[in-house]
């Protein structure tokens, strides 16, 4: 009897997190869009209007042919909206079954899992989202789950298919870089006590070049560059620039062109990445104009950003430290989910004085028409089913989830310590751990500005370890170290 009650209740869970998303889509009939939004539609607008694809250099072409290939055939934003939610909901499946087939064989505890990943504030609110987040975190989660089973159990095929998942997630979002390296770094400290460990490896790197080969030739030929955007170089001077020492530069050119930044007032400027990557006056676009080949000037800006580190290591060290801190716990600073009114006004603003330029058929895209955004986005500041933010309404049903997502990083490092400390698990802890620690400095140094959607693809697995956390305390058998288990 206590079985079907309980089947019931997982049943009933599954259903609600599914209404939730059904929910928020029926209430909110259109996205949401930030200041990157526009750098994603800009090349499906190309491509709708005058048949041409268009990608600047340093964008990974996964996201934009993800919404091409829905506007294409559905020209409304509602079906991408229906997708990306379908996607988040397979992203809570992927955690759930990170946690069954890695942490416990509990079946309430996978419905849990998924319940919770389901309606995570910040998950609804992306997958609501022009913006790559969504698409990025449950490919990348399946790539690390074949991975674990792969290593698990000896299975090469496994390998392989996390390898062109991982190669897929790549192209969404380059900060998959520091998932690939993660791995890598996981599988040679468990090296020794795993007899499978060479095979495991050449088959996620075989599945890794399987997809990353083609575009990385393409690139090559098209732009002079391999990989997957042509990224590095920028965002590592972006996030170094204050450490450079622009009178031990060699290029005299380089030289008069960096010394006016280390004066006021632009040298308070310098500490903002974005300001220094893409402002009209500042030392990138300087750049640029004596170095016009997007190819060569990323090299250049790389050999920058590995110059600036010499320079000040002590100040880097200290500095990307006390960010790593902040980032890891920028949940519990900010009780938010990343989208405040400020940001749903400028949202409406960017997208209707751009991207209908743009492509002026987009307004067709919309439920609400574009003379009506105005009010649309009034509405949105201050109806009462706007999620998650503070207003002249009370929240006394929401802010609680919100407040309970905040303590999430913190209770799944006690959960790593936990498990490392009684040994248990240890080899996909120190896995995921790494996927952390590594997505964090390539997030902080890459990026610079600490965004709160950096957070969202690591909020399902924190809830994944929080929960495995409090499994311990009722463990009563020890459990095999996965990183010996395949012998």
């Amino acid at each position: 009897m206590k079985g079907f009650w309980v089947r019931r209740a997982e049943a009933a869970l599954l259903l609600l997190a599914i209404a939730v998303h059904v929910r928020f889509l029926w209430i909110m009939p259109d996205p949401f869009f930030y200041w990157d939004s526009e750098n994603y539609l800009k090349p499906v607008a190309t491509f709708l209007s005058s048949g041409r694809w268009i990608l600047p250099a340093e964008f990974t072409p996964g996201y934009p042919a993800f919404l091409l290939a829905i506007l294409r055939w559905i020209p409304h934003f509602s079906a991408v909206l229906w997708i990306q939610h379908l996607l988040w909901l397979l992203g809570a499946l992927v955690a759930g079954l990170i946690f069954y087939n890695m942490f416990s064989k509990s079946s309430l505890g996978f419905v849990v899992v998924v319940f919770l990943v389901a309606v995570l504030p910040r998950g609804i609110v992306y997958a609501h989202s022009i913006m790559t987040e969504v698409l990025f975190t449950p490919i990348a989660w399946a790539s690390v789950l074949l991975f674990l089973m792969a290593w698990k159990n000896g299975r090469i095929v496994a390998s392989i298919a996390a390898g062109i998942a991982m190669g897929i997630a790549l192209l969404i979002r380059p900060t998959g870089q520091a998932w690939v390296v993660a791995l890598l770094l996981a599988s040679l400290l468990s090296w020794i006590r795993h007899p499978g460990a060479l095979r495991i490896i050449a088959g996620f790197a075989s599945g890794l070049l399987l997809v990353l080969g083609p575009i990385s030739i393409y690139n090559y030929r098209l732009h002079g560059y391999v990989g997957t955007a042509n990224f590095t170089g920028q965002n590592l001077y972006g996030g170094l620039a204050p450490f450079l020492d622009p009178s031990r530069v060699d290029d005299p050119r380089l030289r008069d062109i960096l010394l006016p930044f280390t004066k006021p007032p632009l040298k308070e400027k310098m500490k903002s990445p974005g300001w220094v990557r893409y402002a009209p006056n500042g030392p990138v676009t300087a750049i640029s104009k004596i170095v016009p080949n997007a190819a060569e000037r990323d090299h250049l800006l790389l050999r920058l950003g590995l110059a600036a580190a010499t320079h000040h290591p002590l100040q880097i060290l200290w500095d990307q430290g006390s960010q790593f801190v902040r980032f890891y716990f920028l949940s519990c600073r900010h009780p938010t989910v990343g989208l405040t009114k400020e940001d749903v006004t400028l949202s409406g603003f960017t997208f209707f004085k751009h991207i209908v330029n743009l492509y002026p058929q987009a307004g067709a895209f919309l439920a609400i028409p574009t003379s009506d955004a105005p009010r649309y986005f009034h509405w949105m500041q201050t109806h009462p089913t706007y999620p998650y933010q503070p207003g002249p309404f009370p929240l006394f049903l929401v802010w609680p989830l919100v407040w309970a997502v905040q303590l999430l990083p913190l209770l799944a490092l006690c959960s790593v310590i936990a498990h490392l400390w009684m040994r248990v698990r240890r080899f996909e802890v120190l896995t995921i751990g790494l996927i952390i620690v590594c997505h964090i400095l390539i997030s902080n140094v890459g990026g610079g500005d600490m965004q709160v959607r950096y957070v969202v693809p690591l909020e399902p697995i924190y809830l994944v370890l929080t929960i495995a956390g409090f499994g311990l305390l009722k463990r009563r058998e020890p459990e095999p170290d996965l990183s010996t288990a395949a012998r």
